[in-house]
């Protein structure tokens, strides 16, 4: 899967430099292997958002600096300091033990990781020097000794299982803290632990929390980031993009919530028409119904602040009659922006490059390699890295963010939002959900991995036998990731339903 491959290649090119850092940090060298191993798995969930978005190499050592910092807090003193240390550790450890901690982490940071100084400036809020001095050892003597310490092969299937094992905890802890609070106050009270109303300006109110979904979502007026939560009063249409998300409203704007919980409008659509985003590049794409007979597609640059590019499409044409939502972007992959319009489905190379039409009906998705077509009333899967195509019952498409797996829906007589149903992409196999019976899956978003979060309701909890009525759900509402592979769901929360309906980014 594409976040573990990448993942799988960062640790095995920087993990011999890792455990030497551990090591002239200060840790045994029995317990480095360890200390890197939770620090690498704790920055596990969220890497592709982190490695699009973010400086990987500072993240990673600041994890490493709290992994080095929870052992040492572990222990008074550390047992056996020269247990399996070569000896040109064993002849630097004593002037390294007469640094400051922050001198001591810069030094070793520059010299073994090779972090610049404004890395070292961010993760030690200092820039302290480096320089040989007296009774200080420099950086290549510091050099030397690292390239001294033997280190094993990565132990990259443990790294993946010890990040997994974290998330289980994480979820068990939240998941019983909720229950307990779900119990004490009952849910009327539980919603009004959250954040008070916002004050009456532009700015909304914003928290810093930590969302342990998956994904992002709104729901109750809050939307959830990965670090802050933020009141809007109705989100509609909702795609992330490193730790930020843009969102579309009733009304049709369309807006960038930066990860601070910053919110800026950047455009108008069409408020029933799809927004989709690149979260490699940080592009985000949406319809703008313009000026009356010209419905124009608009491109944003989020890093930049403006139009990246747009292109006028026809809304009137042969086709017009199947698009329920009229003209829109089905997906950004690549440098590519695939869109439907009245004259077929196309391919557009941006910025500013050529269009090529895609001579197929019913474009729904496309994720690297992988496309979803509407085949009378089901889909049709090409996969082309494997060769193979495929067609399953369902209406809609969604594809996980490497094209492994789809997402489509069943409706059914007693659930007319449709029950969700997951293929292999690459065998055109059908696959477990996590879904039970009685469970009612208001909505359902794939992400990275083999990861998989819904907002379940319950047939039990329902007003009335007969047909779901969404509109009139009393809740509670529960907010659930599985893991496809291991077969594996938790809670991460429940909510009460006060009107409208979830949103879960795509």
């Amino acid at each position: 899967m594409q976040q573990d491959s990448d993942f799988a290649a960062y640790l095995a090119a920087r993990w011999p430099a890792l455990v030497r850092t551990v090591v002239l940090l200060g840790c045994p060298r029995p317990e480095a292997e360890d200390v890197v191993r939770d620090a690498l798995a704790r920055c596990h969930r969220g890497w592709e958002r982190e490695r699009h978005a973010g400086d990987i190499d500072a993240r990673v050592h600041e994890a490493l600096l709290e992994a080095v910092a929870r052992a040492a807090g572990r222990r008074t003193v550390w047992p056996h300091p020269g247990l399996g240390q070569p000896q040109p550790v064993l002849d630097l450890v004593p002037a390294l033990d007469r640094l400051t901690p922050p001198v001591r982490a810069a030094l070793v940071l520059e010299a073994v990781a090779g972090l610049e100084p404004d890395q070292l400036a961010r993760l030690l809020g200092t820039t302290p020097g480096t320089s040989p001095a007296a009774g200080r050892p420099g950086p290549a003597e510091v050099r030397d000794a690292a390239a001294a310490i033997d280190v094993l092969a990565p132990p990259i299937d443990a790294v993946v299982a010890t990040a997994r094992d974290h998330r289980r905890r994480e979820l068990k802890r939240i998941a019983g803290a909720t229950a307990a609070v779900l119990v004490l106050v009952g849910l009327g009270a539980w919603a009004g632990t959250r954040p008070p109303p916002a004050p009456a300006a532009d700015r909304p109110h914003v928290t810093r929390a930590q969302n342990l979904a998956e994904v992002a979502w709104w729901a109750n007026g809050v939307l959830h980031l990965p670090r802050v939560e933020v009141e809007l009063p109705r989100v509609t249409d909702l795609v992330e993009v490193g730790d930020g998300a843009v969102i579309g409203d009733e009304q049709g704007d369309v807006s960038w919530v930066g990860d601070d919980g910053e919110v800026t409008r950047i455009g108008h659509k069409v408020p029933l028409a799809p927004l989709v985003a690149s979260d490699q590049h940080g592009w985000a794409a949406w319809v703008d119904p313009g000026s009356p007979g010209v419905t124009r597609l608009i491109v944003w640059d989020l890093a930049a602040g403006q139009e990246l590019a747009h292109l006028d499409v026809a809304a009137h044409g042969p086709l017009a009659d199947q698009l329920e939502d009229g003209p829109h972007p089905v997906a950004i992959d690549g440098t590519r922006l695939y869109y439907a319009a009245a004259d077929g489905e196309w391919s557009w190379q941006l910025p500013d490059g050529e269009r090529a039409g895609l001579g197929i009906p019913a474009l729904l998705a496309d994720s690297h390699g992988t496309r979803a077509t509407a085949r009378g009333s089901g889909v049709h899967v090409e996969q082309s890295t494997y060769g193979i195509s495929f067609d399953v019952a369902g209406t809609g498409a969604q594809l996980s963010p490497a094209g492994e797996y789809l997402l489509t829906h069943q409706p059914t007589a007693d659930n007319q939002v449709g029950t969700p149903r997951i293929y292999d992409t690459r065998t055109g196999d059908q696959l477990w959900t996590g879904l039970e019976p009685g469970d009612l899956a208001v909505a359902a978003s794939l992400g990275p991995d083999d990861e998989v979060t819904y907002v379940v309701a319950h047939a039990a909890d329902q007003p009335q036998a007969g047909e779901f009525v969404r509109q009139s759900f009393s809740g509670p509402y529960e907010l659930r990731t599985c893991h496809l592979g291991e077969r594996t769901c938790f809670t991460v929360t429940k909510f009460p339903h006060t009107g409208a309906l979830p949103v879960l980014a795509h």
